[in-house]
């Protein structure tokens, strides 16, 4: 059965204690911070089988998750996101992504991550265990935090999936959407992570998507900075400088975002190597740099997020 929040009906001084209150009691920790005073929103979710259906609906804000200092519960959560209508900016794992209409991202949801939401928007949200997805995709942890386009066909046929069973759910014989149905939503999720090509955060700018082949090449290289980029291409500064401002970046921000998520994968899978050898061999000279750095990005220092992953 559909449940649906809504804060329309409340006096306006109620609603965001409200809707916090809310948000914090169906995703733990989740904060929202609106960005106009006049916040409406509202939620609808339900229970397939072992899967929770979200759809939340709101005004522009910036929803973060606070970090909370207990363990990971025994049952870790992923949280796949379909933008319905809107877009927004993830965050998570030191990746930032710009999600569009259509677009897919999976999300950790026991780690720090944030949206940056300038516009009304809708979002499909699918809650499954990490386990569910585990057994169909080994490497599940390595698609967290990355864009899956609105216009593969993976993503379009789990968009469409997800409208259909709303659908039906809302329809009178609704309750004949059978659980059963979950299994199949998990298959197609799995199936259109495997299949699909990242497209994480890089414009289609060439001279930038060259850049970051560079950066990629030399993450472990401390002496990695823009003029030897620029040098490494054969172009002016200024000219890769604008390129990356055209992404919404600067060569300086991307080289310390790619080593920071170069770090993070080092520290999962890598338990016996030091903190403070991953970060000289991922390109920082100095570890309490990286770890100010990592703490930011992903909300944990490297050792908490080493015992949570």
């Amino acid at each position: 059965m559909i449940e649906t929040f809504s804060t329309r009906s409340l006096e306006a001084r109620d609603k965001l204690d409200y809707w916090n209150d809310l948000i914090g009691a169906t995703w733990s920790g989740l904060v929202v911070d609106p960005l106009h005073p006049a916040f409406e929103a509202r939620l609808s979710r339900w229970q397939l089988g072992e899967l929770t259906m979200s759809r939340p609906t709101s005004a522009a804000a910036v929803v973060a998750r606070r970090m909370e200092q207990h363990l990971l519960p025994p049952r870790q959560k992923l949280l796949v996101h379909i933008v319905n209508s809107g877009e927004c900016r993830f965050h998570q794992r030191g990746r930032e992504l710009f999600l569009r209409e259509g677009d897919m991202a999976v999300c950790a949801a026991e780690d720090y991550y944030r949206f940056d939401i300038q516009i009304p928007h809708e979002i499909l949200i699918v809650e499954l265990d990490r386990e569910c997805l585990l057994s169909r995709l080994s490497d599940i942890d390595d698609h967290v935090a990355r864009r899956i386009s609105g216009q593969s066909l993976g993503a379009r046929m789990v968009h469409r999936y997800v409208q259909a069973l709303w659908e039906e759910a809302r329809s009178p014989d609704g309750a004949g959407v059978a659980p059963t149905y979950s299994s199949v939503l998990a298959d197609l999720i799995a199936a259109s992570l495997d299949n699909a090509e990242e497209a994480g955060t890089v414009a289609p700018d060439p001279l930038f998507r060259r850049a970051c082949e560079v950066i990629d090449a030399n993450l472990c290289e401390p002496e990695l900075s823009p003029s030897l980029i620029a040098s490494a291409l054969n172009v002016p500064l200024r000219t890769l400088q604008a390129a990356a401002a055209r992404a919404e970046t600067t060569l300086g921000a991307t080289i310390t975002a790619r080593r920071l998520q170069l770090a993070a994968r080092r520290l999962r899978r890598n338990p016996q190597e030091t903190i403070t050898a991953i970060a000289f061999d991922c390109g920082f000279t100095d570890s309490a740099y990286f770890a100010r750095r990592f703490q930011q990005q992903f909300g944990l220092s490297p050792s908490q997020y080493r015992s949570r992953h």
